[in-house]
């Protein structure tokens, strides 16, 4: 088992196409030093990528999903409700070569993104979307055992670029398939709504106008661009739209599987 992860892949892996994140060594958190809220959005600099590989080389190693990547959560615990989600996952996405397992029979099914993609979270099942990561390389709390890659590849040896695209129409049709199915009528569709992260979204960028509008009647505009640049990516948290797709539902969110999962997504 290697235990340098982040060292071992992130350079083959960033090379390839993919944004990466530290994934704190042994847990799912981010880790502050390439954190996935930044760099779901943009990609990291190789220069930082190589400082890291050096000085936090015992991370683990996550992909920032929403801008580069998406990634299908399948969490449930019947091992034949997740083949069968998997599926209808790729009869709607097309068949991707990056499936990834943590703690079975739970996976993860990885795509790349022809647009910015919003998450979307159902019982036992999520889309990762902007604001969040997959963990591809590092140890699973719950196992101790390594994540595997259960098709042969992996994004250390696949380029982004060989992944089938989706976007958010694809996702809907997914996530409205699967709500069908777990709350029949009780389930009536999508809408957007603001998270939590809208209010320190809208302070952040206040301020950043702010800061630029004295900066520029103070020191020029030129600089006034380099300072307002610089406060967005300390203040403002890449990604952050203030939206997300919720489910508009009739009573709880609970549910567990039932006898019927064969006929799901069947007419």
């Amino acid at each position: 088992m290697a235990d340098n992860h982040f060292a071992t892949y992130a350079r083959q892996v960033f090379d390839n196409g993919y944004s990466i994140n530290t994934v704190v060594r042994g847990r799912k958190d981010s880790h502050p030093e390439l954190p996935r809220d930044r760099y779901c959005w943009m990609r990291p600099q190789l220069e930082d990528v190589e400082r890291v590989m050096k000085t936090h080389g015992d991370c683990g190693l996550g992909l920032p999903t929403g801008r580069f990547v998406v990634v299908i959560d399948i969490d449930t615990e019947c091992e034949r409700l997740n083949e069968r989600l998997l599926r209808i996952v790729e009869s709607i996405c097309g068949e991707t070569p990056l499936l990834r397992q943590g703690r079975p029979p739970r996976f993860s099914a990885i795509y790349s993104a022809r647009e910015p993609v919003l998450s979307i979270r159902l019982p036992q099942v999520d889309v990762l979307g902007l604001m969040t990561s997959c963990n591809a390389y590092g140890v699973h709390p719950d196992t101790g055992e390594e994540y595997k890659w259960l098709r042969g590849h992996a994004p250390h040896t696949l380029p982004l670029s060989n992944l089938p695209q989706i976007g958010n129409r694809e996702t809907l049709a997914f996530m409205n398939l699967v709500a069908g199915e777990m709350f029949r009528d009780r389930f009536s569709g999508f809408e957007l709504k603001l998270d939590d992260n809208f209010l320190p979204l809208v302070l952040a960028s206040r301020s950043v106008l702010l800061a630029q509008f004295a900066s520029r009647v103070v020191f020029g505009k030129k600089y006034a661009r380099r300072r307002a640049q610089r406060e967005i990516y300390q203040s403002i948290r890449s990604g952050c739209w203030g939206l997300t797709f919720a489910p508009r539902i009739d009573g709880p969110i609970q549910w567990t599987p039932d006898s019927n999962i064969d006929g799901w997504g069947q007419e």
